[in-house]
């Protein structure tokens, strides 16, 4: 990972407790974001999205969550040694989440601006006037028209876009360095998800922003991404730039989320066949019996996705899930990216966790030809209206 990186997280493990026995919902997830930068976290419900970013400030219940390894850092500091006390001075000052459904945020007995207000004095020592002034100011900064008055309505008084507009409000009280968003579009039309996503640019851009964007919604993450963490089953699949990723995704899990888009065009003739393969329910193998043990903290051996996988052959099933492999053009053997050093940028490059991609592999079986579709993230198609919605 870069030592530029404002977030880092290292081998991030997660485990929850369950009737059934422990459950690895995330599994050695490793990433970083810098200022200024949007990374997005992507993969089908159930991948450890969700959970990935609630650890990072420890929003997890525990029990019955627990973060079982790994390290998560801000600036150097590790959050994971943190106090509740010395955590809850990150929580909302340097870190601030916004949360899928903006109903669970905002309280239907307060007005938003007592919230607001609420929001602004915890982390500043301002009288009630001051915070009202700045409630008000937050309000208008993120499109609320006439926020003088608005300041007084209920949750209910208000739009499902202008209540999220009113959650990232509260999460902008504490100018936070670190903005972690998750599913902020979810429910709303088109036209308030493409002024929510404007709105977190213009943030991004004013304060050099870091954001962390959970979402499955992959048009939205060819619109604001610079870079992309596919997860499945809890482990990091593929990471890389948003335009490595959309133009010539390097595993067979990415090629198939994308492929799935309406209107995309198969990269390949075995693409549909691919598609139905890896979209199948989470916990169902390829003869219909189920996985539920590979979420198990004891993990089956080979890669988590080789019952789903089209490309699969014996390798798959033997030894460790693959390590990330660095993707090296696109015919070349890779090498394994956990060689570089923390220091080095090539850590932040397109890297794979595929067999086939191994120094003894064939990538060429899953990669090396360039997906076909007008709305790949070469110069941003969505920018201009294309976006795969």
């Amino acid at each position: 990972m870069s030592d530029e990186s404002l977030l880092r997280v290292d081998d991030l493990t997660v485990e929850f407790r369950t009737d059934q026995g422990s459950v690895r919902a995330v599994d050695g997830v490793s990433f970083d974001v810098a200022r200024g930068e949007t990374v997005c976290l992507v993969g089908e419900s159930g991948s450890g999205k969700t959970v990935v970013g609630e650890s990072i400030t420890r929003l997890l219940r525990e029990p019955p969550g627990e973060i079982r390894g790994g390290a998560v850092h801000l600036d150097g500091q590790d959050l994971l040694s943190l106090s509740e006390a010395q955590l809850g001075a990150v929580r909302g000052d340097r870190i601030a989440h916004v949360f899928q459904n903006p109903q669970d945020s905002l309280n239907p007995v307060y007005t938003v601006g007592w919230q607001l207000i609420e929001a602004v004095q915890l982390h500043a020592d301002v009288s009630k006037r001051e915070a009202r002034a700045r409630a008000i100011d937050l309000l208008d900064r993120v499109g609320i028209p006439d926020p003088a008055s608005r300041v007084d309505d209920y949750p209910h008084e208000l739009s499902g876009g202008m209540k999220q507009r009113v959650a990232i409000a509260m999460a902008l009280a504490g100018d936070p360095d670190l903005l972690i968003a998750d599913e902020p579009t979810t429910a709303l039309d088109v036209t308030i998800q493409s002024r929510v996503l404007g709105l977190l640019e213009e943030i991004q851009s004013e304060f050099e922003t870091g954001i962390l964007l959970v979402t499955h919604d992959l048009g939205v993450v060819a619109d604001v991404a610079d870079r992309v963490v596919v997860l499945y089953r809890g482990r990091v699949m593929e990471r890389g730039d948003v335009y490595a990723i959309f133009d010539r995704p390097a595993h067979p899990y990415t090629r198939s989320l994308l492929d799935s888009i309406p209107g995309r065009g198969a990269s390949r003739a075995s693409a549909a066949t691919a598609t139905d393969s890896a979209l199948e329910p989470a916990n169902a193998g390829a003869n219909g019996s189920t996985l539920t043990d590979s979420n198990s903290a004891e993990r089956s051996a080979g890669c988590c996705f080789r019952d789903r996988c089209p490309y699969a052959v014996e390798a798959c099933r033997r030894g460790d899930h693959p390590p990330l492999y660095g993707v090296s053009g696109s015919e070349d053997a890779a090498t394994p990216a956990e060689t570089a050093t923390a220091g080095d940028d090539a850590d932040r490059e397109h890297a794979v966790s595929c067999v086939h991609f191994a120094p003894e592999g064939d990538p060429t079986v899953v990669y090396g030809t360039a997906v076909d579709s007008d709305a790949t993230a070469d110069g941003r198609s969505s920018r201009d209206g294309s976006e795969p919605q």
